[in-house]
């Protein structure tokens, strides 16, 4: 472990990169036997199936690699992924098992910046992964960039470039309101079971605030003369506010309980 001394002399950015750097490595082991499993399962279960179905390894072999070369691989990595991440925050929180962030002298804000770094880099890491398994099942075959894998990385030519940004900042939301549920509450089920409610919650929101706006034909009308890209300006504003807001009330949140 560094020199706390030493670690205080560091800039904000410093101790960030520093405690990132830190916690990289103390949970790249984990994440690397996570990762193990879930290619194991997402490869396994497939090929067993199909090697029933069929009676023939080589076939059965094909199968998952075709099945595979549209993307649908990378879906499952980076959907388990937010996942695990979610689980280890849950557990960096709650856990009294010392580490480096409850050790080490940092702000906050500080915490959470190396928290939010690390899980991009590990998202980041499973985009790389899903999509080199996706390439290896495509040697020798055209690869098909379509179905999950156009889900996931949104091609310029089927999105104008004016709901990007709204996409993105929506795309964020969820994760952020689910992340903090992790922190709030002790047992990672009891968190996704808040964020559900939550969210259904939201939606009957939404579908009644939008039955009582079919009744009222003159706002629709002034809202239809707004135009799309106006409506995408204030749509991707709605939720930088909304995003804001969530990360504004996560590091309120880390900094009442210091991480202890």
């Amino acid at each position: 472990m560094m020199n706390s001394s030493t670690f205080l002399h560091q800039s904000s950015w410093g101790r960030i990169w520093l405690l990132s750097k830190i916690g990289f490595f103390s949970t790249l082991r984990n994440v690397l036997l996570f990762y193990g499993a879930i290619a194991i399962a997402f490869l396994g279960f497939p090929f067993l199936t199909y090697l029933i179905d069929t009676g023939n390894p080589l076939e059965a072999i094909e199968r998952v690699m075709s099945s595979y070369r549209y993307g649908g691989l990378s879906s499952l990595f980076i959907l388990t992924t937010c996942f695990y991440l979610l689980g280890w925050l849950n557990k960096l929180v709650h856990l009294s098992t010392p580490g480096a962030y409850t050790q080490l002298p940092t702000t906050a804000g500080e915490k959470l910046g190396s928290i939010g770094l690390l899980m991009l880099g590990y998202l980041a890491l499973s985009i790389i992964i899903s999509s080199l398994l996706t390439l290896l099942f495509s040697l020798g075959h055209t690869l098909h960039l379509g179905g999950e894998w156009r889900i996931l990385f949104g091609l310029l030519s089927e999105v104008p470039a004016r709901w990007l940004g709204f996409l993105s900042l929506f795309t964020f939301f969820p994760f952020l309101v689910v992340a903090f549920c992790m922190i709030q509450f002790k047992k990672p089920v009891v968190g996704m079971f808040v964020a559900a409610i939550f969210f259904l919650l939201l939606m009957n929101s939404v579908y009644v605030g939008l039955s009582e706006l079919s009744d009222e034909p003159d706002l629709i009308r002034q809202i239809s003369d707004l135009g799309e890209q106006v409506a995408s300006y204030i749509m991707t504003i709605l939720f930088f506010l909304l995003d804001v807001a969530m990360i504004c009330i996560i590091h309120w949140r880390i900094k009442t309980l210091q991480l202890k």
